[in-house]
């Protein structure tokens, strides 16, 4: 017994509106690519978004140490003033006449007053810290832009 074979039958298709849409579309981009020249700007914003990342990352790891460092330092100062207010609190329990305690007092105040303003400072300088190792990183990406995307920012 023999078998036929049938032929495959092909029909043409013509291509649908939106593949024909695709197809000039990418004519037009090989077209605008060839036009602008040899130039890959592919590549070059890969590079530009990975430099922009990496300050990103840098300037989130100089907010983590320094978020760490301000935390340290009022862990630390907290501590301080808890240990002077007990000390203080056994001072007052020993006094003898009104005098006595008003001068334990004003010294505590006076105290204080300037490890307050003191850790004010402290904390500017920390702060100020950060700004700098954040911004750094992130003004050197910005460098990195062309003079066009920095007028386009404004």
């Amino acid at each position: 017994m023999t078998e036929k074979r049938q032929k495959p039958t092909s029909t043409i298709k013509k291509p649908s509106p939106k593949a024909r849409t695709a197809k000039t579309a990418s004519r037009n981009v090989e077209a605008t690519s060839q036009e602008a020249g040899p130039v890959d700007e592919g590549a070059s914003a890969v590079d530009e978004g990975r430099a922009q990342l990496q300050a990103f990352v840098e300037a989130n790891e100089a907010i983590m140490a320094s978020m760490a460092t301000l935390g340290s330092e009022m862990a630390a100062f907290g501590t301080r003033r808890l240990n002077e207010n007990i000390e203080r609190n056994h001072s007052l329990l020993g006094c003898r006449d009104p005098e006595e305690m008003l001068r334990i007092q004003s010294q505590f105040i006076e105290a204080a007053t300037r490890q307050y303003i003191d850790q004010v400072n402290t904390v500017i300088g920390i702060v100020n810290e950060m700004a700098n190792a954040v911004w750094s990183p992130l003004g050197t990406a910005r460098e990195g832009t062309t003079k066009e995307e920095s007028e386009q920012d404004r």
